[in-house]
């Protein structure tokens, strides 16, 4: 009965020896470091950075670093996992460090929504969660099934940890980030610059002191008479004194409204 082949089978020979050094940790020791190798991909989408991370092989991460592939950190799996979440996963602290260290997303998501963040707690793998939640990383984050980090772990130690963010008492740093994680920061600035300053409502007394109250002997001042009433202007509309006057003032008056006028009409 033949063996059943796996993706990394088909790897070249020299390829695959490639990411054995890796993962055996023999890395360091190879003389041919060529970029090109560290660049590797085996069938299934594995890099060699996540070869040398599953297995702890800090060493050879290193080595995978100086080759230039920091830009090759957050590479995916066909699962959608980048080394980070290997890291994690595995409890593989110093890698994480390094990963962190020369920019791994904190935050990226598998095909399943998964972070590094939930894998560690998942795991309970302690110093890994703490050193995610130190770095930044998002606790508020969902997988498909709707879970954040915290509900994926019975471990105590590593629910005090989610608690001390969502609650910080030592100092203002760590409350501010926990709201950076939950990217609140930026919406409260956002609403403080849309939001006009609140009129003063206290009142301010004035510079000037008060004069002081009369005394008995002085008199009040008293208020002056009221104005006469103004004689009242004569109505524009009312007759004129001279009869004559009235149909010419009259005529007038239709012409600026548009009529004309024909004169009066004798009752008989």
């Amino acid at each position: 009965m033949s063996k059943k082949r796996s993706k990394h089978d088909d790897v070249p020979a020299e390829q695959k020896q490639f990411l054995e050094y890796c993962r055996s940790g023999e890395l360091p020791k190879v003389s041919k470091r060529d970029p090109k190798l560290a660049r590797l991909v085996d069938g299934n989408g594995i890099t060699a950075l996540m070869y040398a991370v599953s297995a702890g092989q800090a060493q050879s991460l290193q080595v995978l670093l100086q080759m230039a592939v920091q830009d090759f950190t957050n590479a995916r799996a066909g699962d959608g996992k980048t080394a980070l979440m290997h890291a994690s996963s595995k409890g593989q602290l110093e890698c994480l460090k390094m990963l962190l260290a020369v920019g791994a997303d904190k935050d990226a998501q598998d095909n399943s929504g998964t972070t590094a963040l939930m894998k560690a707690a998942q795991r309970g793998h302690v110093e890994c969660v703490r050193v995610l939640l130190n770095a930044g990383a998002n606790p508020g984050l969902t997988n498909l099934k709707g879970n954040i980090a915290r509900e994926l772990t019975s471990d105590a130690e590593i629910m005090n940890l989610f608690d001390a963010k969502r609650h910080p008492t030592s100092s203002s740093g760590e409350f501010e980030s926990m709201l950076t994680a939950h990217g609140l920061v930026q919406e409260l600035a956002r609403l403080n610059s849309t939001i006009s300053p609140a009129p003063k409502l206290v009142h301010e007394p004035s510079q000037q002191p008060l004069p002081p109250p009369p005394s008995q002997s002085q008199s009040l001042p008293q208020c002056p008479p009221p104005s006469p009433t103004p004689a009242r202007t004569q109505n524009l509309l009312s007759p004129p004194t001279s009869s004559e006057q009235a149909p010419k003032q009259f005529a007038v008056m239709l012409r600026a409204a548009g009529l004309e006028y024909v004169g009066t009409v004798k009752r008989s």
